[in-house]
């Protein structure tokens, strides 16, 4: 289903897991909604269940930023530009099909790591490991392409 993350899941305490992968995260305009998003995971998750988010490291990313490319592909011509402004990173694909000139613009948030710990903390998460890519290498804030973070959700207690 499609579901905005800033809203409670329609089933409360019900997954066993939620996955966000490929950086489906840091698009939003006001960073309060990284926090709905994060209470949102943990309100859908059952106790003790687990939250994996994958996102790219801002810091390998901007290190190794690669500002102009061209990329052809089946006769068309991509230009593409990235840069990093104000907290977000950008890319601006353009490119010319059958005469008619196309421009998009994509922005993401440069979300730090600790960003992601303060929010999951403050959900009630409790990281459980941190991967820096997909084949599950350790995380190396230096080298690694991604972070991959797996939390659970912090079993609740009860007070008499």
């Amino acid at each position: 289903f499609v579901h905005d993350l800033r809203e409670p899941l329609p089933l409360e305490n019900h997954y066993d897991a939620i996955f966000n992968f490929f950086t489906s995260f840091g698009y939003f305009d006001d960073h309060k909604d990284n926090q709905k998003a994060f209470n949102t995971f943990a309100g859908g998750l059952k106790e003790e269940g687990l939250l994996v988010l994958d996102f790219f490291n801002p810091t390998y990313i901007l290190a190794n930023l690669v500002p102009t490319e061209t990329v052809e592909r089946d006769g068309i011509s991509f230009q593409i530009k990235r840069w990093s402004e104000a907290g977000y990173l950008y890319k601006s694909i353009d490119f010319t099909d059958n005469g008619q000139n196309y421009s998009f613009v994509e922005k993401v948030e440069l979300v730090a790591k600790n960003n992601f710990i303060a929010y999951a903390a403050q959900a009630g998460f409790t990281l459980v490991d941190l991967k820096g890519d997909y084949r599950l290498a350790p995380f190396d804030e230096a080298v690694s392409p991604r972070m991959i973070f797996v939390w659970a959700k912090t079993k609740t207690t009860t007070k008499i």
